[in-house]
């Protein structure tokens, strides 16, 4: 029963092209009626302005060589027929008259007075000072005499005591000598707890004067403390004096020569 439904329900190839053509027909005598069809009355006419060329028409009543011909107006132009050439001529004559020159007068008086006058409008104020009142300046009758400050010896350490601290610094004076003292160099061997156990002087002088500055560095370096080391080492190290030298006042003043 499907089949045969299926079999009514579909159209042949030239059933198609009947319709189709039969459609066509139809629509064009549709077309050709609607073309006979008489209309509802005639299309009004629109009265519109219509422009006639004229031909060999003279061109020199037109004035074709003045330039101000079609920019001003002109007699010969639109403008001449519509009011120039039916204006009356009206007669007008400018009065030709000059006046007589007037000379200004110059004021001697007054030369320079605009530059002066603008001088003092650009003149910077004048700024009062206040009075000063001049410090009194006193000379002193005498000037004190500055007196150097003595000078003294030093103490440099050397070896393994060159980073360790000393927890008293000993005052060393300058010496009274004849002769110029050299360093005292004294080598020493210092304890964990900061204590010299041994003392040893390099390289002694030879002059008297010498062996008294170093028998008191030997003093000073046996009564030197150093601060504790973290370590239970013992540490070698050298205690330098550098000696600063006074010359000795003579006692005798010499005799005057006869």
């Amino acid at each position: 029963m499907t089949e045969a439904l299926m079999q009514t329900g579909s159209w042949s190839r030239r059933r198609w092209r009947l319709s189709i053509a039969l459609v066509m027909l139809l629509q064009a005598g549709l077309i050709y009626l609607l073309e006979k069809a008489p209309t509802a009355g005639p299309r009004p006419t629109m009265v519109v302005p219509r422009i006639h060329l004229r031909e060999q028409v003279p061109l020199e009543p037109l004035a074709i060589g003045d330039p101000t011909l079609f920019v001003l107006p002109h007699p010969r132009g639109f403008s001449g027929e519509a009011w120039l050439n039916r204006a009356p001529g009206l007669a007008f004559q400018p009065a030709d008259w000059t006046e007589p020159p007037r000379v200004l007068a110059l004021a001697a008086a007054r030369l320079g007075t605009q530059f002066e006058e603008f001088v003092k409008a650009n003149t910077a104020p004048h700024l009062d000072t206040l009075a000063t009142l001049e410090p009194l300046r006193l000379t002193p009758s005498s000037f004190p005499v500055a007196t150097p400050p003595a000078p003294q010896s030093a103490l440099r350490l050397g070896g393994g005591l060159a980073g360790r601290r000393l927890l008293a610094t000993p005052e060393l004076q300058a010496r009274e000598s004849t002769e110029i003292l050299s360093n005292s160099v004294v080598q020493v061997l210092v304890d964990a707890a900061g204590r010299v156990i041994s003392v040893v002087l390099l390289a002694p002088g030879s002059g008297p004067e010498q062996k008294l500055a170093d028998a008191r560095a030997l003093d000073l370096a046996r009564a030197s403390r150093f601060e504790p080391a973290s370590n239970a080492a013992l540490t070698v190290g050298t205690l330098t004096f550098e000696w600063q030298t006074l010359s000795v006042p003579a006692t005798n003043e010499p005799a005057d020569a006869p």
